[in-house]
């Protein structure tokens, strides 16, 4: 039998469909599973910007010159809102009326500006003491950190032109909103977060106190209810670009909430004044208005148990309380300065420098033994600042607090360099004068006065701290006292189990280094992750004949197993202190376990079934090609016969032997090779198309 070209055509058509399905659908797929495949993820930030000295727009000109009258300030813009759940954040900043109330004393009648603090704290003796030109804080960088709206520029021209000396060099100050703050303006006015308010204060004590220093003014969003506390994700964001700028001299922060109202968030901002400490960066932070009760609800004081706030009560902090300088006679505590022990619930052992001087016996006769706050004080009672175009008058250590921040800054640029975290310093210096060396104090004791759960005494208290600063002093004692950084080795440094000993070894670095030789030694254990500590004091450093070097051992806590853990020794003497960290790392993370089969399958099935569906294809395409048949040309057609003398078609191809008996394959159906019509097989011709067929 024979079969037409055309059908022929048809039919390898139709095989051919065939062919190129399982292929196509077999590419269909694989572009499916690439898609659907998972991705690591892309690495971002909350939407803080790492470095932004690069202005996006200038809200007034800028200037350089130290005798124009315009204050420098640039605008630095900033990424889109980041949700989160507010925070307990709230100002300490306490109004003043002149007819007072139960929780807003009346005012004095006195508006104390800073200009006469600089000399009050020997600002103007320290910029003075160089002999020549003053060094001013014309490289340094301060850091006011916030939320709200913002500042109104013209304020802040308004004060430096009027409540600023003209000969001092002008503050540059550089905005940054966070996570989609608004850009500074007047709208900072009827800010009702009174974060608008907080930050114009910032900026203008910190800076009257640092004449040329930059500013910059970090602030986050506030809240969108009262009271309008932000979001931990933004205040972290704020932080973030703090550390980011990598050149901060002092960051201050006028903020606080009870200790333990968020203890997740109060260890991930540890971290960061961690990171601040490590880039050289010095944190001061406000003790609080609640008279050492911060425990107590918004606005009232000394109606509960005694508590303190966060971030001053962070070991990696400098925590500013407040005096009262508006009276005829020396500075006193003032009644409303945050103060008093962390809980001893809150992991916050005293560090291993509140171990030195009058306030280990605080730390000492406190349960669990924690963290002593404030640290210093400075003025907090009848402070001036301009604001929404008035002068006006408030109460707070949010004055007290970006103060200190600039005589830290001036302190830094007369030593040529960055402080970082400062504490063991200053009190390291209190208590080599509070024994009786050391010539001029660096503070001025405060001795009167008190708040809700202590009175202000002769040498640290919780009112007052040390005291008030005195500007050359400081200054003098950073760098006449004899220093040393120490070297602490740990053996084992890693993989340390719980109740295993840890030798540890500690000595002046460098073999030039003043001796340390009978020196009070304090040893402290941290864990900065889970902010847990543990601390001990050693009574003395070998004699000088050792080389000054001290050997001990100390028994790794259960509570830090298995995590990084911060060993820090602090020494001081009559003449000279130290201090150094070494750590220990934890053990590696076990190596996960290789997956079987099973999981592979249950945890992506898709690329199994995939395969299946594949293979399913391939079986109906052969079996496809197994059941069609298809009978070709005749052999006569194949060689070229010419058409047959009757013209009635194609000529007949050659007679094709009949199989008889066992057949192989299945049985076809005989058809007519020119017009398709079937045939029983015996026909000399066609009956349809009346074509011949060769017998």
């Amino acid at each position: 039998m024979q079969v037409s070209r055309a059908s022929l055509g048809r039919l390898v058509g139709a095989v051919r469909g065939r062919a190129l399905l399982a292929p196509a659908l077999s590419l269909v797929l694989l572009l499916s599973l690439l898609l659907s495949s998972p991705m690591a993820p892309a690495t971002t930030g909350h939407g803080y910007l790492v470095a932004t000295t690069a202005a996006a727009s200038a809200t007034t000109t800028t200037t350089t010159s130290a005798t124009t009258s315009t204050t420098a300030t640039t605008f630095s813009s900033n990424v889109g809102s980041v949700p989160g759940t507010p925070t307990h954040f709230q100002f300490p900043l306490q109004p003043v009326s002149l007819s007072g109330g139960t929780n807003h004393p009346a005012s004095t009648g006195v508006t104390l500006l800073p200009g006469p603090f600089r000399s009050t704290y020997g600002v103007d003796a320290l910029l003075n003491s160089s002999g020549g030109s003053p060094p001013f804080a014309r490289n340094m960088t301060i850091g006011v950190l916030a939320w709200g709206d913002g500042y109104n520029p013209s304020d802040l021209q308004t004060f430096f032109s009027t409540y600023y000396p003209s000969s001092f060099p002008r503050p540059h100050v550089i905005a940054v909103p966070i996570d989609g703050a608004p850009p500074p303006g007047v709208n900072a006015g009827s800010d009702p977060s009174g974060g608008s308010r907080e930050l114009t204060i910032d900026i203008e004590w910190a800076a009257s106190m640092a004449p040329g220093a930059t500013i910059y003014a970090i602030y986050a969003p506030p809240g969108t209810s009262p009271p309008w506390s932000p979001t931990g994700t933004s205040l972290e964001d704020a932080l973030g670009y703090a550390v980011g700028l990598g050149n901060l001299t002092v960051l201050s922060l006028s903020f606080g909430e009870a200790q333990g109202s968020d203890p997740s968030l109060e260890s991930a901002m540890d971290q960061q004044f961690l990171s601040l400490a490590k880039n050289g960066t010095t944190v001061v932070a406000a003790s609080g208005d609640d008279g050492g009760s911060a425990a107590t609800q918004p606005g009232s004081t000394c109606t509960q148990g005694p508590g303190v706030n966060f971030p001053a009560a962070s070991p990696y902090v400098l925590s500013v309380g407040g005096t009262d300088a508006s009276g005829p006679g020396p500075e006193v505590a003032w009644s409303l300065s945050g103060g008093g022990a962390a809980a001893s619930t809150a992991n916050d052992p005293a560090p291993a420098w509140q171990e030195l001087g009058g306030v280990a016996s605080y730390v000492a006769r406190t349960t669990g033994h924690t963290r002593q706050v404030p640290d210093v004080s400075a003025t907090a009672r009848d402070n001036g600042y301009f604001f929404d175009g008035t002068l006006s008058v408030a109460d707070g250590t949010s004055f007290s607090t970006p103060l200190w921040a600039g005589i830290l800054a001036d302190i830094a640029a007369t030593n040529g360099a960055r402080l970082g975290e400062v504490d063991a310093s200053l009190y390291s210096l209190a208590a080599i004068h509070e024994a009786g060396s050391g010539g001029a104090s660096p503070f001025t004791d405060v001795t009167s006065g008190g708040n809700c759960y202590d009175r202000a005494n002769p040498g640290w208290d919780q009112v007052t701290g040390w005291g008030t600063p005195n500007a050359v002093a400081l200054d003098q004692g950073l760098r006449s006292w004899s220093f040393t950084t120490l070297t602490v080795d740990l053996s084992p440094s890693s993989s340390v189990s719980a109740g295993a000993t840890v030798s540890v070894a500690a000595g002046p670095t460098a073999s030039s280094s003043p001796p340390l030789a009978g020196a009070r030694l304090n040893l402290s254990v941290l864990d900065p992750i889970n902010d847990s500590w543990v601390s001990r004091i050693v009574s003395a450093l070998p004699s000088a004949s050792a080389g000054g070097w001290w050997h001990g051992n100390l028994t790794m806590p259960a509570s830090l197993t298995g995590s990084w853990v911060n060993v820090t020794v602090v020494v001081q003497n009559g003449s000279a202190w130290g201090i150094g960290t070494a750590v220990i790392s934890p053990p590696p993370p076990p190596a996960p376990p290789a997956p079987s089969i099973f999981d592979i399958l249950l945890g992506n099935p898709l690329p199994v079934l995939a395969g299946f569906f594949l293979l399913f294809l391939v079986f109906r395409f052969y079996s496809d090609r197994r059941r069609t048949v298809i009978r070709g040309p005749s052999p006569g057609e194949l060689s070229g016969q010419p058409a047959s003398p009757a013209g009635e078609g194609d000529a007949a191809p050659p007679p094709k032997p009949e199989r008889r008996g066992t057949s192989v394959g299945p049985e076809l159906t005989p058809f007519c090779w020119k017009c398709g019509a079937n045939l029983s097989g015996k026909e000399k011709q066609c009956p349809s198309c009346g074509t011949p067929f060769s017998s």
